[in-house]
């Protein structure tokens, strides 16, 4: 646990040299990597931002809702909220 804690503050230390909007797209994208890799029979080099959502959502329907397929349509949201207020 203590090692989480390290690891946390590190992540922390980087995302405060940036913007909110910076430090969002990050905490998406690592959302959406965590959770790619962990969504089962998946070559993670063969998604991109063609693919992905229908990747997904065909998980969520072969497995239901898991963690994984959670996180990555989570940093799907935050990343269309960043691309909102750019707007």
């Amino acid at each position: 646990m203590n090692q989480n804690k390290e690891v946390l503050h590190s992540i922390v230390d980087q995302l405060d040299l940036l913007a909110t909007d910076a430090q969002v797209e990050v905490l998406a994208n690592l959302f959406i990597r965590v959770g790619i890799k962990g969504i089962k029979n998946l070559d993670a080099d063969n998604v991109n931002t063609a693919n992905i959502f229908n990747i997904v959502m065909d998980d969520v329907e072969n497995n239901g809702e898991t963690i994984s397929n959670a996180l990555v349509r989570q940093g799907l949201l935050l990343l269309s909220w960043i691309d909102k207020e750019k707007i």
